[in-house]
């Protein structure tokens, strides 16, 4: 099955608080700055924000406290009050690296990938050896469908640092979009001789080799990804989609259920629900499916997976429009059944 909808990526927020010139700024100006970076560095953004509005009010030109503003207003997750506070730092000052790649981060949120990359690509003539610009700005591309530049853009990461397991992981994941699955898997696996973000090497791993047929080692994978982040949505979901490959149809259930429960809106739990549906037999398992295709029509195997369901429940016609609908999509699977059954 394919499942590159389901593999992760990375895209990274290092926020840089940045600290300005003290030189020419009142004192207390200084302290109520001071006090705000304590308080970002604790997470405590509402209190950031109100030492912030004060070194404000007293002084308007200081970049800084309007760019570590905006950074707690991102952290409270108000990415337009962000953004108006990234525009008032670029405005003071349009060499501003720093708040090119931070707006960069709220443009993303917001879906406005083009705007993000328009501020990334600002922030990469400011900031040439800045890994995480790159990083950003690969992940950005892959967003865009852009994935030349978007392996570009971590080979540059991985020229700056050797050892930075992201570019590894984040590469790995365009592999496996484009089923190279033996260089995905070199990647993967060398992200994991690193130590660093395993999990995400492991859930990548399980889903590959889940692509290959390979369910046992897949379902191991997935287990060392949720012994690390047990809460994780994706990778129960994962796991409990393997599962079911393996006929543990209970077991795979739970899993799903689990994964609804930390993300309720998960178009591909609502995929893997319906194949539980329609294997225990259980006839909602098409409405199910349908609600899947709702909420992604792009979704891997969706008419695959709604075929068979149409299929089990004796709706041979439809069951044949959408093995067709798959065949359409090139997924390879679907053709048996449709030789088999629609001709």
């Amino acid at each position: 099955m394919n499942l590159s909808k389901n593999i992760l990526y990375i895209f990274i927020f290092f926020i840089l608080t940045a600290c300005g010139s003290e030189s020419g700024r009142q004192n207390s100006t200084i302290r109520f700055f001071q006090r705000a970076k304590l308080h970002l560095e604790k997470d405590e953004y509402n209190d950031a924000i109100r030492f912030l509005d004060q070194a404000i009010q007293e002084d308007s030109n200081f970049v800084d406290a309007y760019n570590n503003r905006g950074i707690a207003w991102f952290g409270l997750n108000d990415y337009i009050r962000a953004v108006e506070d990234y525009n008032s730092a670029i405005k003071i000052d349009s060499a501003f690296g720093n708040a090119y790649y931070n707006r960069a981060n709220a443009w993303f949120e917001l879906g406005a990938f083009e705007k993000a990359l328009e501020d990334l690509n600002q922030a990469v003539v400011i900031l040439p050896d800045s890994v995480d610009v790159y990083t950003n700005r690969g992940t950005v591309y892959q967003k865009l469908g852009q994935f030349d530049e978007a392996i570009a853009d971590f080979d540059k990461v991985i020229e700056l640092n050797p050892e930075d397991v992201t570019a590894y992981l984040n590469k790995g994941s365009i592999y496996f979009f484009f089923k190279k699955y033996d260089e995905a898997e070199s990647l993967f696996k060398k992200s994991l001789e690193m130590g660093e973000n395993s999990d995400f090497a492991y859930n990548n791993l399980g889903l590959l080799m889940a692509e290959k047929g390979d369910y046992e080692t897949a379902l191991d994978y997935l287990e060392k990804a949720l012994k690390i982040k047990p809460a994780a949505p994706y990778y129960l979901n994962n796991r409990g989609f393997v599962k079911l490959m393996l006929g543990q149809l209970e077991a795979g259930q739970e899993d799903i259920k689990n994964s609804f429960f930390y993300d309720p809106n998960n178009a591909m739990a609502f995929r893997n629900l319906g194949i539980y549906q329609y294997k225990s037999g259980d006839s909602t398992a098409i409405s199910t499916l349908q609600k899947a295709l709702e909420k992604n029509p792009a979704m891997d195997d969706i008419h695959f997976y709604l075929g068979n369901a149409y299929f089990t429940f004796g709706d041979k016609t439809k069951a044949c429009q959408e093995w067709e609908f798959s065949i359409e999509k090139g997924e390879k699977e679907t053709i048996e059944d449709f030789e088999k059954n629609c001709k």
